[in-house]
């Protein structure tokens, strides 16, 4: 009986240990790279709403990041972005719709430098709007 609750005590730690490392990883950005994203990971599971984190060398440059839904063509504008003075930005967006409708389908996301063409949120360009600067692209899958 002993045996079987330190084998439950293990697993149940493992799983706690391997959920934390998704959330707290952060993909790798090379110092030169004039835009990238941070957060989330290559791979990770996303929710339905999640941060999206990056840095840009730029912090006087607008940025806007686009969530790519890979079962459509269409390329989602997400929330307006505030780049800080150390060229951090953030924004909480949208992977989807809310509920389970678009649970386990893949998404790609990529962060633009001053794009050309104006661009606002909601908006839904049929590719990756061209910009003076592009992130590389993150896939990930909702959970």
């Amino acid at each position: 009986m002993l045996r079987k609750m330190m084998l439950l005590v293990v697993l149940s730690l493992t799983a706690l240990l391997f959920s934390d490392c998704q959330d707290q990883c952060e993909n790798t950005i090379p110092p030169n790279q004039p835009i990238a994203i941070a957060k989330p990971c290559n791979g990770a599971q996303v929710g339905w709403r999640t941060i999206v984190k990056g840095r840009v060398s730029n912090p006087k440059a607008t940025v806007w990041v686009i969530i790519h839904p890979l079962e459509v063509n269409d390329h989602w504008v997400q929330p307006k972005i505030d780049v800080s003075s150390d060229g951090t930005w953030q924004v909480l967006a949208y992977f989807g719709r809310d509920g389970s409708v678009d649970a386990d389908k893949p998404y790609e996301i990529m962060a633009v430098v001053n794009p050309k063409s104006a661009l606002k949120e909601a908006d839904k360009p049929p590719d990756w709007p061209d910009a003076e600067d592009k992130s590389d692209i993150v896939r990930v899958t909702r959970k």
